[in-house]
């Protein structure tokens, strides 16, 4: 699922958001607990404790006696992301130009291994690396 260090909980949130954001699952469609734990190897809890956090990022809404359901992801989000990630990007690569005149070689090494991890990362979490 996701990296060791993660609580079990945080590795099923990852797991689940991977799934929604990659479509797995579609808008609207129910996300049962039991199916998801099954799915994973864990109980329920995990599994609810994740989607409660994935409704506060807004890409489930739980209805009280009735399940949690996939708010999806629009093509103004996907917009929003990618406009983010560039300007986020812009800007690590300008503070990498600004620093690297005042850092020895070693440390531009490590400013460019920083931010090749940054762009993997962020890749990661919008599924596009």
């Amino acid at each position: 699922m996701a990296e060791d260090h993660y609580s079990l909980s945080a590795k099923v949130f990852h797991s689940i958001r991977e799934d929604i954001l990659n479509g797995k699952y579609q808008a609207n469609e129910e996300l049962k607990e039991k199916n998801i734990g099954d799915d994973l190897g864990v109980s329920r809890t995990p599994v609810r404790e994740a989607l409660r956090q994935l409704e506060l990022e807004g890409l489930v809404h739980i209805i009280p006696n009735k399940g949690a359901f996939v708010e999806g992801v629009t093509l103004q989000d996907v917009k929003d992301i990618y406009e983010i990630r560039t300007l986020l990007e812009g800007l690590c690569a300008r503070w990498a130009a600004d620093h690297a005149g005042t850092v020895g070689g070693t440390g531009r090494n490590r400013i460019f291994i920083r931010f090749s991890l940054f762009q993997r990362k962020l890749g990661s979490d919008t599924g596009t690396g």
